[in-house]
């Protein structure tokens, strides 16, 4: 679509093109290397950050070739925090090439993740409590607690409904609100 226009698709100059050469299954602003602004862009098995802040200027950097974000299940929580096929990981901003570290911070639930791969359903963060929360689509979530960028604790949860979609947010008296739609039409604050 043309630049600041998504509805004219008639577009001589101004629209651009980036592959990435499988189909994308998460997006997330970001900081990233020397503090620029950069969106974080995941595919299930390789991750990129796309600097710039002009079409002329974007520039999609591969950041990992072996891993990627899993559909539903990147946030932002100090840092990216996500499903891969190989369980829980967080990036952290760094000086190497790209602009971050990855890490994997599920080893303890390991199990518990290989049965829930690719059955992610929805994530959230809970501010007041620090957390990333994941849910799956056999009515289990697993809850992962930080303190200070490191884990605290983890723990899976076992709920009522089937979970569909999840959404955060502080609103402007700074109180957090957090929604859970689930299958049978519930909406859950």
């Amino acid at each position: 679509s043309a630049l600041n226009d998504p509805t004219d698709w008639n577009v001589v100059v101004g629209a651009g093109e980036i592959a990435t050469g499988s189909k994308i299954t998460g997006l997330l602003s970001v900081t990233g290397s020397e503090g620029a602004s950069a969106l974080l862009v995941s595919t299930e098995t390789r991750l990129f950050v796309l600097y710039g802040a002009a079409v002329d200027e974007f520039r999609l950097i591969q950041l990992s070739e072996n891993t990627g974000a899993l559909p539903k299940s990147i946030q932002w929580i100090g840092q990216p925090v996500f499903q891969n096929m190989f369980g829980i990981t967080m990036l952290s901003t760094s000086d190497r090439y790209g602009g971050f570290e990855e890490s994997a911070i599920s080893s303890a639930v390991k199990p518990f993740l290989d049965e829930r791969r690719s059955r992610a359903t929805a994530s959230m963060i809970c501010r007041d409590k620090n957390q990333y929360r994941i849910f799956f689509d056999d009515k289990t979530a697993l809850y992962v607690t930080f303190k200070d960028g490191k884990v605290l604790g983890m723990f899976r949860v076992r709920l009522k409904h089937k979970v569909t979609c999840a959404w955060s947010s502080k609103l402007s008296d700074q109180t957090e609100l957090m929604l859970i739609g689930t299958e049978d039409g519930g909406l859950y604050k």
